[in-house]
């Protein structure tokens, strides 16, 4: 759909979509949903412009969009973001998607909320990028220009980093701006880095006011910006092969480990209620209540 013209009440679900050259999905429209379908090789050739599915536009129009349960894979010649999201998308739910490249491509991330050329700054009010899985080879999963009652949670990162917020911020028109980010819950994600990336955290300095919470990180915990509660329950530079079951491939079990450094160390007070809750990935995977003794990271502890 055209993102200035689209109809509401569109839904694209339950397709197979492969190798279209500049994007599988592109546009917007209110209410837009994109759900359950399966992606392979869309975005290709390797350019920073191709996609798997970007979506746009302008301020306040495509509100309410979600991109949930959906399965995308693209090859080693990936070069852009598999899913991007650009100008402003207020009330945007990205949930329950797995994304896999094995592409050492800089500019290969599997999810990144973010600036474009265009006029307006990039800007996703109330923004829910939850219990995502992506699968990368050094590359990171990126969310800029949060606002509002934004949330980072429950994602498991591998073979990259997570990054949130920017070390610079345009809140107004002007072409090539991001919002600040305010107000980001970022909890219980469970990064891992596998040999190939730093596994890192990575808050930046114009990020105010947030949240950062129970993550569980093997590499390095960069705190920038401010905070509107002190960073707790994070438990960073870990040994990957002590704290989860086994996060290694094929396996990918990120269940905390029996007697590891993940066991009722998250804050009990701040949390993300619903984790992830399948140990491995599935469309149908609705989450798991939290409750009891909290741990870090994505999974509980069953």
């Amino acid at each position: 759909p055209h993102p200035q013209s689209a109809g509401t009440g569109i839904v694209i679900r339950n397709n197979q979509i492969y190798n279209y050259s500049f994007c599988g999905i592109y546009g917007g429209s209110p209410g837009l949903v994109i759900d359950s379908n399966y992606f392979e090789n869309n975005g290709l050739p390797a350019s920073p412009q191709d996609h798997t599915i970007y979506l746009t536009g302008t301020v306040g129009r495509n509100t309410g969009m979600i991109v949930k349960n959906n399965d995308a894979y693209v090859n080693s010649s990936c070069g852009g973001v598999i899913f991007v999201f650009h100008q402003d998308l207020p009330n945007l739910t990205v949930d329950n998607n797995r994304i896999t490249s094995p592409s050492t491509n800089v500019n290969c991330f599997s999810i990144q909320s973010s600036f474009s050329a265009a006029t307006d700054p990039a800007h996703f009010l109330n923004g829910k990028f939850r219990r995502n899985r992506s699968f990368m080879n050094g590359t990171r999963m990126e969310i800029k220009g949060c606002d509002g009652d934004c949330e980072i949670t429950d994602n498991i990162v591998v073979g990259g980093y997570l990054a949130v917020g920017t070390d610079s911020c345009n809140e107004t028109a002007g072409g090539g701006g991001v919002w600040c980010t305010h107000n980001a819950k970022v909890q219980n994600n469970s990064v891992y880095g596998n040999g190939v990336s730093s596994g890192s955290l990575i808050i930046g300095s114009n990020s105010f006011d947030a949240m950062v919470e129970n993550n569980a990180i093997d590499g390095t915990c960069t705190y920038g910006g401010t905070y509107a509660r002190t960073q707790s329950g994070n438990v960073c530079s870990l040994t990957g092969t002590d704290a989860w079951v086994n996060p290694n491939s094929p396996v990918f079990n990120f269940t905390p480990a029996a007697g590891g450094p993940l066991l009722g160390t998250a804050n009990q007070t701040y949390y993300s209620p619903t984790a992830i809750g399948s140990i491995q990935w599935s469309p149908f995977d609705t989450g798991a209540a939290r409750s009891g003794t909290i741990d870090a990271g994505a999974l509980l502890r069953q």
